[in-house]
This record gives structure tokens, sequence and C-alpha cells, in this order.
């Protein structure tokens, strides 16, 4: 898994470097208005839909399944990949729909002139958008799951590279709708370059055929997915909240410093967690789940010394870098420094988050999805309840905490729920689970 991971780091450090700078340009070409902060809500929105139904093949159920699906002979996956592909486009195209629909004509009722009609806009382009991330997600899901690492990354420097070239072409005479277009074109770009690949590995085309894994996949996509959905609700509460708070783009200064400040993770999901899933999959498949409980606590052990030892050099630094960082354009000093004031209840978490998503992956390797479902609902009313609790008394540190204390605890319960033997369910679940 190391070496697989090092072999990852200099694409990922490109891609990442790249999507660095998003954010930096953002804050420099819009600043902090009234659009940023729509523009925050209906994206937040739009990710709570694809959590919901189109960012379910990343790191999920699909590569288990697929592990087991290869060892039953290659025609087996020929005929998943293209079940799965079939049903992607049919339902997708019908909920992205729906989703464009209600913004257009219910959400965006809550704006005025010229706000109104970029919500629409956003809307449009977010919606066609959910689309093109679940065909990309589903055709990188497939090349991960066969060790294909490399090319994903590739996919992931085209959609920022036509992402970046839009931005600098649309986003003076579009304005923050750029940002939606750009990031349309950008997953479209991706996904054809990863169709393009998953051709040479599997020879598939989209059919409605029934393989026989294709009934357990749809239970562990449906669990993984609605568990995500839920939790998703968090950043939209985290936003309504911030709302409340007499700070102008007291949202759009909140997302930033969660950027920051979850950074480190965004590096080990485009590198390292997509190699740990692969194995612990397979090795799951094999019914060893002692080596799944060793790698996972190895992992967990590396991951979050480094996690912290990170986190105190951010907190360290957090003023001059934030000001380096943001600074610029039409970004001023007192949104700089009420980042700053955020940012270490944000960091407060990253270690609580990096072990999350470590005890997410072996969750999903032993195709226990129900458990997901629990923690999204356990994760949404501790973050309510803090939020309420805390923002009375520190503002938008509060909403920060609050989300840094949910993720401990969410963190805790998926590391104890982990079975120690084959078939043993740790928590209670009413799905087929390993």
């Amino acid at each position: 898994m190391v070496r697989a991971s090092l072999a990852l780091a200099p694409l990922q450090i490109a891609v990442r470097a790249g999507e660095a700078t998003l954010p930096l340009l953002l804050a420099a070409w819009f600043g902090r208005t009234r659009e940023t902060d729509a523009y925050v809500f209906v994206s937040a929105a739009f990710a709570l839909a694809a959590a919901l139904g189109f960012q379910i093949f990343h790191d999920s159920a699909l590569v288990p399944i697929l592990a087991l699906a290869r060892a039953k002979g290659h025609g087996r996956v020929s005929a998943l990949v293209g079940a799965v592909l079939a049903r992607t486009l049919a339902y997708g195209g019908v909920a992205a729909g729906a989703s464009i629909a209600l913004f257009a004509g219910v959400v965006a009722l809550r704006y005025q002139g010229a706000e109104r009609t970029t919500v629409r806009l956003l809307a449009a382009a977010l919606g066609v958008q959910l689309v093109a991330i679940a065909v990309r997600g589903l055709f990188a899901t497939c090349l991960q799951a066969h060790h294909r690492y490399r090319t994903p990354a590739v996919a992931s420097i085209v959609a920022f590279a036509v992402q970046l070239c839009v931005l600098v072409l649309a986003h003076v005479p579009m304005g923050i709708v750029s940002l939606a277009l750009g990031a349309l074109a950008g997953e479209i770009a991706a996904a054809l370059v990863l169709y393009v690949a998953l051709r040479r590995v599997v020879r598939f085309r989209p059919a409605w055929a029934i393989p026989p894994e294709l009934g357990e996949l749809g239970r562990l996509l449906r669990a993984e997915g609605f568990g995500s959905a839920i939790g998703r609700v968090n950043p939209l509460v985290d936003q309504l909240m911030a709302s409340a708070v007499a700070i102008a783009g007291g949202g759009t200064l909140l997302r930033y410093a969660y950027d920051v400040a979850t950074a480190p993770t965004s590096a080990l999901q485009a590198t390292l967690f997509p190699v740990l899933l692969a194995h612990l999959s397979e090795d799951a498949a094999s019914g060893d789940v002692d080596r799944v409980r060793r790698t996972v606590a190895r992992t967990v052990a590396v991951v979050a010394a480094g996690s912290a030892a990170i986190a105190l050099l951010v907190y360290g630094v957090r003023e001059p870098l934030l000001r380096l960082l943001f600074l610029h354009g039409t970004m001023d000093a007192g949104g700089v420094a009420t980042m700053a004031a955020i940012l270490p209840y944000h960091l407060l978490g990253l270690v609580p988050f990096a072990t999350l998503l470590i005890a997410t992956r072996a969750h999903v390797a032993l195709r226990n999805g129900p458990i997901f479902m629990r923690l999204g609902l356990i994760g949404t009313a501790l973050n309510l309840a803090g939020n309420v609790l805390l923002l009375p008394y520190l503002g938008l540190r509060g909403i920060a905490l609050a989300t840094s204390l949910t993720s401990a605890v969410l963190a805790a319960i998926s590391l104890l729920a982990l079975p120690r033997a084959p078939g043993e369910r740790r928590l209670p679940n009413h799905g087929r689970g390993l």
C-alpha cells in the first residue's frame, strides 16, 4: 500500500496544488458577498444531492463487490459494470432534472432580482454536473478496484485544467455562475478520460441485464448513500446557522477555514485511501477479518500522528498563512482575521476526521453498509445540538467546534463497531453484511 501510495504522490501533489489555488482565486475574484454566500448555499445543497445518489460510487461497496465478481470470472465484471452504467445514466438523469426543477421553481423564491437568476443558473449547471459526477465516480472506482490508481489522478488534472480555463475566460462576464460552468466542464472531461482507460481493462456496454451481484450492490449502495446524505445535511445546517451571525460573508469564511483545516485529508483521500480500500476489500473477500483490523490499526496510528503534527504546525502559522493565501484582490483583512479565529476550532477535528475516514473504508470493505445510516443520524443530531449550544457563546467558532466534536464521536463509534470475526456485527442492523 505504501509503494502504491507513494507512486501516486507526484500526480496527486500536482492535482492538490492546482486545486488549492482555486479558493485563492475565488477569494481574489469574488471576495465575500451575498452572491458568494448564495453559491456556497446552492453548492452545499447539490453536494447533498450528490451524496444521496451521485457520489455513491466513490470509495463504495462497488470495490468489494467487484473483487468478488473478479474471482468468478472476467465476464461477471463486464456484465456488472454495464448494468450499473445503464442505471446510473437513466436514474441519474431523472434525479438531476428533479433537483434542477426544485431549485429553479421553489428554492430560488427566497432570493430576489439578479440573485434569483443567479441561483437558477447555478442550479441548472450543477444539476447537469450531478450526472457527470456519477459517471466519473463509477469509472474511477472500477479502475481503482483493478489497482489502476494513476488514471483517476490524471483525470483529476484534466478536470482542474478545464475548470480553470473556463473560470479564467468566464469569471468577468458571467460572475459566480462561471464556477458552476467550470466544474461541469471539468467533470465531463474527466469522465471521458476515465472511459477510454476503463475500456482497455473491461469490455462493457450499458445494459439492463441483472447480474447476480447487482442485488447486494444495490442494497449496500443505498445504505451508504443515505448515510452519507444524512451527514451532508451538516454543511447546510452550518451555513444556515452562520447566516444568524452578524458577519458579512460569514458562511463563506467558515467554509474557507474548513477547507484549509481539512486539506491534509484531501491528500490522503487521493493517495492512500483508494489503495487502502482495494486491499481491505480483497482481505475481506477472503474472510481475513483479523488482517483488516490490523491494517486499520496501523493506518490509524500513522495517519493520526501525522495529522496531529500538521494541525500543530498550521495552528502556529495560521495568521501569516491565511494572509498569504487569502489577502488578495477583494478579500479584506477583517475577513482573514475572522478565518484565523475560526481555524483552530476546525483543526481540533483534523485527527478525528482522518480516523473516521479510515474506519469508514474498513466498514465499506466488510460490506457493513447499514452502519452508515446510523452514523449519519448520530452525526446530524450531534452537529445540530452543538451548533445550537455553542453558537450563542462562540459565534462562528462554535459552529466549527461542533463539527470537530461530531467527528470525534463518530470516529470512536466507527472503530468500536468493527467486527472481530467474519459474520460478526458490532452494531445491530437489518442489512446483509459480511
